[in-house]
């Protein structure tokens, strides 16, 4: 199954938004941001989909899952610019 996620991904928490970077124009609303334990935790969903990311503040690694009817799938990755 293809997922189509653009390489790079701009998330924008006080603007609630999530962005394709450098060419992609798709974005997605965040319907939720909490800080807790070192972490900006953020909620969302689109087109049917929900989807949680973790960003852990002091190595801006993320976790993010998605899920759907019938499918989902977890996303590893590391933020560019991050605030400790």
């Amino acid at each position: 199954m293809a997922v189509n996620l653009p390489a790079l991904i701009r998330v924008d928490a006080q603007g609630k938004t999530l962005a394709g970077f450098g060419g992609e124009t798709r974005t997605a609303p965040i319907h939720a941001v909490e800080q807790r334990d070192g972490r900006l935790v953020m909620y969302g969903g689109q087109e049917g989909r929900g989807w949680t990311v973790v960003v852990t503040a002091a190595t801006g690694r993320m976790t993010a899952s998605v899920v759907d009817d019938g499918f989902s799938f977890v996303i590893f990755g590391t933020c560019a610019e991050h605030k400790p």
